[in-house]
């Protein structure tokens, strides 16, 4: 014979599994709204020309020529390579 309790004991392990899984899932999903959020905010930084140089930013023409203008200075390109780098930056 089977009482109010057995029934509720019989029911208790499925119902447990279920709530861990949708526990599981919530955690899941605040985990990776984070993320988003993360990288959203660090791809606003740096398209808002605050960040730093990053080689996945696109950089404006005049940030393009102040690079090439370090890079000459620096020795680190000679005479006529910066001459065609700077041409062709300035052609578009």
């Amino acid at each position: 014979m089977l009482n109010h309790i057995g029934h509720a004991g019989r029911l208790l392990g499925p119902l447990m599994i279920f709530r861990g899984l949708v526990g599981i899932g919530i955690l899941v999903l605040v985990i990776i709204l984070i993320v988003r959020l993360v990288q959203v905010s660090k791809r606003e930084h740096f398209h808002s020309g605050k960040g730093t140089y990053s080689p996945f930013t696109p950089l404006s023409n005049a940030k393009a020529l102040e690079i090439l203008a370090e890079r000459y200075a620096k020795g680190e390109i000679n005479d006529d390579e910066y001459k065609q780098k700077k041409e062709a930056l300035t052609k578009e």
